[in-house]
C-alpha cells in the first residue's frame, strides 16, 4: 500500500514464520525504513491508507484467523488497537475505500470462505454488514472504479 509516498509491507509469513514487521519503500531514495511494528505476528491481513492513517484489518498467524483492526497514526508512531472488531474474522480479505468508508470482502474465517462485506466508518470506528458478494471468495483482489467495486 501506499502511504506518504512510500510504499508499505505490513506482516506477513514465510513457511512457519509470521512477521509483525513494517517496512516502508522510499522510491526516490531508493531505501527501505523499517517502521514501528504490529501488535501481533500475522499474515494475509488486508491493508489500506485512508485519512492519513494506515489500517491493518483481520489476518491471521496460521493457527488463528483475526478480527482485529489495528490503525498506524505517523504523529504518534505507534501502531494503536481499534476500539472495535469486524463483525466477522477474516484471513486473505481484501479492501478498499468508497467516500471516506472502508469496505472489507470476503476472506476465510477459519472454517468457511466468506461472500460477507463489511463497511467500516472511521469517523465512528463501527462495522456494519453491507450487501454480501454472489460467491464466497478468499485471496481477491478489490478495486473502485467510478464509485464501484471490481473484484
Amino acid at each position: 500500500m501506499k502511504f506518504n509516498g512510500e510504499v508499505y509491507v505490513i506482516g506477513g509469513v514465510h513457511e512457519d514464520l509470521w512477521f509483525d514487521t513494517v517496512e516502508s519503500y522510499n522510491l526516490v531514495r531508493n531505501q527501505w525504513v523499517t517502521r514501528p511494528p504490529l501488535n501481533r505476528k500475522r499474515g494475509s491481513l488486508a491493508g489500506i491508507s485512508l485519512n492519513e492513517k494506515i489500517y491493518a484489518i483481520g489476518g491471521g498467524d496460521g493457527v488463528e484467523c483475526f478480527s482485529e483492526v489495528e490503525m498506524f497514526d505517523l504523529d504518534v508512531g505507534r501502531w494503536i488497537p481499534s476500539r472495535t472488531k469486524m463483525l466477522d474474522k477474516r484471513f486473505a480479505a481484501a479492501v478498499a475505500e468508497i467516500n471516506g468508508m472502508v469496505y472489507v470482502v470476503g476472506g476465510y474465517d477459519g472454517k468457511d470462505y466468506l461472500k460477507s462485506v463489511e463497511g467500516f466508518d472511521p469517523r465512528e470506528y463501527s462495522f456494519s454488514r453491507r450487501e454480501s458478494m454472489s460467491t464466497r471468495r478468499g485471496c481477491l483482489s478489490l478495486a473502485v472504479l467510478n464509485e464501484k467495486f471490481i473484484s
